[in-house]
């Protein structure tokens, strides 16, 4: 059986599908009579859902790779690529989901605060800008990642158990 690495979508793609998960999220749920609180808490369930989205996205993807430690595993990966450079992408796909991770908190206590509804849209806008600001890097990083999974699909996995040997004489019933 083969492990199967996850592909990432391009960055634009990626952060279009969180921006859409996140309209959507903030469309259900009750309604408040107040526009601004309205407005606030579907802001902050937006941006909420976008980092969860992202989150989930690229750990999904992380999380399929093993820790290169030594083990045979590593030593078939680095074979077939470099190893460093592999470790680069997953360290700062990583630091991409946790600046996202980072952004939302920090704009959803700003949404929390905000005086008024400009202000609401103000904070999302600027939200969205920082997300967007990262794509250029984060597209980097994703197609040097899809370029690398094929080749890293094509490993058989191989589990490291302890096994029996027998040994001997042929022919004395082993």
């Amino acid at each position: 059986m083969k492990t199967q690495f996850i592909m990432l979508p391009k960055a634009k793609e990626l952060l279009d599908n969180a921006i859409k998960q996140g309209a959507k999220e903030s469309r259900k749920g009750k309604k408040h009579p107040n526009k601004f609180i309205q407005a606030r808490k579907e802001h902050i369930v937006r941006i909420k859902r976008i980092n969860n989205y992202l989150n989930e996205k690229i750990s999904n993807c992380l999380d399929k790779f093993p820790t290169f430690e030594a083990s045979f595993f590593t030593e078939m990966v680095s074979t077939i690529i470099e190893l460093n450079e592999l470790k680069k992408i997953l360290s700062h796909l990583n630091k991409m989901r946790k600046l996202a991770y980072g952004f939302s908190r920090k704009y959803s206590s700003m949404l929390y605060n905000a005086q008024n509804e400009r202000q609401i849209i103000s904070l999302y806008r600027q939200f969205l800008g920082r997300l967007f600001s990262l794509e250029k890097d984060l597209d980097k990083s994703i197609t040097k990642l899809n370029k690398i999974i094929p080749a890293l699909n094509k490993i058989p996995n191989i589990k490291e158990e302890k096994a029996i040997i027998l040994a001997g004489f042929p022919n004395t019933g082993k």
